[in-house]
């Protein structure tokens, strides 16, 4: 039997469940990795604030942080790390997404995700002044887990699934604590 044959199967069959194409197609899921897998902002913050206080925000993000030994003593937010290797264990379609200020920073980043909190997922990096459905262009019903809720609101307006994490200040309808909940999806 051909694997078209075999497809077309699957497809009648959930069609006759009631479920839709969409449904068929696994979903993306695109993760944010400051302040949602590392705690990074804060610490970028803390140095900024403590070493770099008369400097401006762009100039410290281009020419003074070390991103990886901020990395290196940021902790994973809510086992983040620890439940997106499990996702890639079960083989789910995990994308970090994240926003940069410079090439080091993106190479830093790779580094410290592969070598260090050894995460395999691919990764798609956002310019520091861009959108990230810019860059990811969500389809319908693809998740994006971010802390912040300018990117929240523009991947819902794309058509995403849009979860808020780790914000209780801020009123929104998908609020997680935890990457776990991805793991029931």
């Amino acid at each position: 039997m051909c694997i078209f044959s075999i497809l077309n199967e699957n497809m009648l069959k959930y069609i006759k469940q009631g479920k839709g194409i969409g449904e068929i197609i696994m979903k993306k899921t695109f993760i944010d990795l400051d302040g949602v897998i590392l705690n990074t902002e804060e610490l970028l913050l803390e140095e900024k604030v403590s070493k770099y206080p008369n400097l401006g925000y762009y100039d410290y993000f281009q020419n003074y942080v070390n991103w990886l030994e901020i990395a290196r003593k940021s902790n994973s937010i809510n086992h983040s790390v620890e439940i997106i290797r499990e996702l890639e264990y079960l083989k789910r379609q995990l994308i970090i997404l994240t926003k940069i200020n410079s090439v080091r920073e993106m190479e830093q980043k790779v580094f410290h995700l592969r070598n260090e909190r050894l995460i395999n997922s691919p990764i798609m990096f956002v310019p520091f002044d861009a959108l990230k459905s810019q860059i990811a262009m969500p389809c319908s019903g693809d998740i994006l887990v971010d802390d912040t809720i300018s990117n929240i609101y523009d991947w819902e307006l794309c058509g995403g699934c849009p979860y808020l994490f780790n914000n209780p200040d801020i009123g929104y309808h998908n609020k997680v604590r935890s990457l776990e909940f991805l793991l029931k999806k």
